[in-house]
């Protein structure tokens, strides 16, 4: 596999830890040897990042690093399905976000000075990257002006508990731990807004042809395998196509038990209320909103959802430890 230079290095301006100067776009830049070898774009807006798309296909630039956390990768890959089919360049998303579940999934798990660091040795053929294909979530709704694309779907008390870890201004794992472990706290002494994040919605669902009625708790689709905090809940059979699921409408003080989320063994979980396994297709009911990739999506009163595959991203890694 033969890269060749400059590079597109894309620097979400908006992102957090880049707002706070936690990490420098410039000095990412400078360590992939400056203009001669990389194409950096701070970008502000989704119309900045579609204009700096098509400079990079014009170009013809082969790999793009994205700058940012997973909200960040999710609008540059959405940006290209949307209007660049054309274009199909290699991406490889840096760990500078709030949220970074992509990288880690992909064996990106440095940080993006060593991210950039591997990249050089990789196109100066010092060392040899993997090649990864992941297939993007597509959701669509009435509700919606147009699909979404992304890599992790959260309704229910998923959606809830990210709203209210983004009132937290730390972010990171502390915050995310803190939003589960206070809120369920809270829900012991019958706190009204721990109640009202814990609250059960009804459905009718359909999972390919297999159709379920009973209110759930949260749903989360996924086509990564882990998710924040290390949390893994699916049955990773290797047989059965799709995207991962959970859909969880068990009783709240199941819960407690935080282990039933972690998932060792590779069966699927069908129970009367709790499914968990792969599908290609999953439709359900959502009230207030939802979240793509820690993207949140609000509306008002409930709305029907499709759940699918959509496209398949390139991606250049390290490879993923097993």
């Amino acid at each position: 596999m033969k890269l060749n230079y400059p590079v597109g290095l894309i620097s979400n301006a908006n992102a957090k830890k880049i707002r706070k100067t936690l990490i420098d776009s410039k000095e990412l830049h400078k360590l992939l040897g400056g203009n001669k070898y990389c194409l950096l774009r701070d970008t502000y807006s989704l119309e900045e990042l579609k204009e700096t798309l098509a400079e990079f296909r014009d170009k013809n630039i082969q790999v793009i690093l994205s700058n940012g956390g997973d909200g960040t990768h999710q609008k540059l890959i959405s940006t290209l399905i949307y209007n660049f089919s054309d274009y199909s360049p290699y991406i490889i998303p840096l760990k500078s976000g709030t949220m970074n579940m992509l990288p880690k999934n992909l064996g990106l798990d440095m940080s993006p000075h060593k991210a950039v660091k591997w990249v050089k040795a990789v196109i100066e053929n010092k060392v040899t990257p993997v090649v990864t294909k992941k297939n993007v979530l597509e959701v669509r709704s009435d509700v919606l002006r147009r699909k979404k694309y992304g890599f992790v779907f959260l309704a229910g008390c998923g959606y809830r508990l990210l709203n209210l870890y983004y009132s937290y201004p730390e972010g990171g794992k502390r915050a995310a731990a803190k939003a589960i472990v206070s809120s369920m706290g809270s829900w012991l002494t019958k706190d009204p807004l721990a109640r009202s994040i814990y609250t059960y919605t009804p459905s009718k669902t359909l999972i390919d042809s297999n159709e379920y009625h009973f209110p759930y708790l949260i749903t989360l689709a996924s086509t990564l395998e882990r998710l924040v905090l290390g949390f893994s809940p699916f049955a990773l059979k290797s047989d059965k196509d799709g995207f991962f699921f959970m859909i969880d409408g068990e009783p709240m003080k199941k819960n407690y038990r935080f282990t039933k989320f972690f998932k060792p063994f590779h069966h699927d979980e069908w129970k009367p209320r709790r499914l968990v396994s792969r599908g290609k297709a999953l439709h359900l009911e959502v009230e207030d909103g939802f979240s793509i990739d820690g993207e949140i999506i609000n509306f008002e009163g409930k709305a029907k959802l499709e759940v699918g595959l959509g496209p398949s991203i390139n991606f250049i890694t390290p490879g993923v430890k097993k």
